[in-house]
């Protein structure tokens, strides 16, 4: 079974994969987290799954190029977290 960059098998599923060497979580534990978060907000506030994914996708890459520009480093956590939010796009 073939692994990509991205943490997913041949057949859509999440592997294990490290998001950087500062967070100990794995991608699929991350996507359950984000799924989860966007479950709150969407039922707190009434708005639909597929714009809060969206929104947090572009707030995702925007704090990652962010980190980026002001330190040079850090940045992989903001895009583990776009990536997990990319991957609840598709899900959906």
């Amino acid at each position: 079974m073939g692994r990509n960059p991205d943490g997913v098998d041949r057949y859509g599923s999440l592997t294990p994969r490290r998001i950087s060497s500062h967070n100990h979580r794995t991608q699929s534990e991350l996507v359950h987290i984000m799924a989860r978060r966007v479950d709150l907000i969407a039922d707190a506030l009434g708005f639909e799954r597929t714009r809060i994914v969206g929104r947090g996708l572009a707030q995702a890459v925007l704090s990652a190029w962010w980190s980026y520009e002001d330190h040079g480093h850090r940045w992989d956590e903001a895009i583990a977290c776009a990536e997990a939010l990319r991957w609840l796009q598709g899900a959906r």
